[in-house]
């Protein structure tokens, strides 16, 4: 690529030396500044999924006797073999969740 046919903001970013963790922290926060309307949209689809998973007959059950990291594992890459989603998405999704869960799921 050349840097001199691209813009001056382009040409900054791809001059920039950064740090794997210095570019993590990039992508979270234009992740977090995502728009509203998306953000609502993608609160109604997991709300309704999860209501669909509720109201399939046994599968909370199913789900609660997940109790080993494997069989979390397994059942997660699966789930995400059925999802639409770009693998980068994805991958920040799964990011954020290992955080949360980090914490305490609070």
């Amino acid at each position: 690529m050349d840097v001199t046919t691209c813009s001056p903001l382009l040409q900054r970013f791809v001059t920039m030396r950064l740090t794997k963790s210095q570019l993590r922290q990039i992508i979270m926060e234009v992740m977090e500044e995502e728009p509203p309307e998306q953000s609502k949209q993608a609160t109604d689809d997991v709300a309704i999924a999860i209501r669909k998973i509720e109201k399939t007959s046994g599968l909370p059950e199913s789900l609660a006797r997940i109790n080993h990291r494997d069989e979390l594992e397994q059942f997660l890459l699966n789930m995400l073999k059925s999802v639409n989603v770009k693998p980068a998405d994805m991958h920040i999704a799964l990011v954020k969740a290992a955080q949360t869960a980090k914490k305490g799921n609070k």
